[in-house]
């Protein structure tokens, strides 16, 4: 095998749980510490792979759904999604 792929049943699974977990971040149901620790979460899982235009994709919904407190912003006691993490 040459290439590591997430599974596009996977990616749709993930990327309908964030969505869902943006609207209650938004409605205060969800804490900002746990949202940041789903989307390292995963971040991490799509590190094992090639996932270099999931992450993108992930990252631009953030940026529409003006999540720009995960986008860049720093908090002391959480890890920041950045761009920089991508690579």
């Amino acid at each position: 095998p040459y290439h590591v792929m997430v599974r596009t049943k996977t990616k749709k699974r993930m990327f309908a749980k964030i969505k869902k977990k943006i609207m209650l971040l938004k409605n205060g149901i969800l804490s900002q510490k746990s949202f940041y620790q789903m989307i390292q979460s995963y971040l991490g899982v799509l590190s094992h792979c090639n996932s270099y235009t999931v992450k993108n994709e992930l990252m631009d919904l953030l940026k529409k759904h003006n999540t720009s407190l995960v986008l860049g912003k720093k908090n002391s006691d959480t890890s920041v999604v950045s761009s920089d993490n991508l690579g």
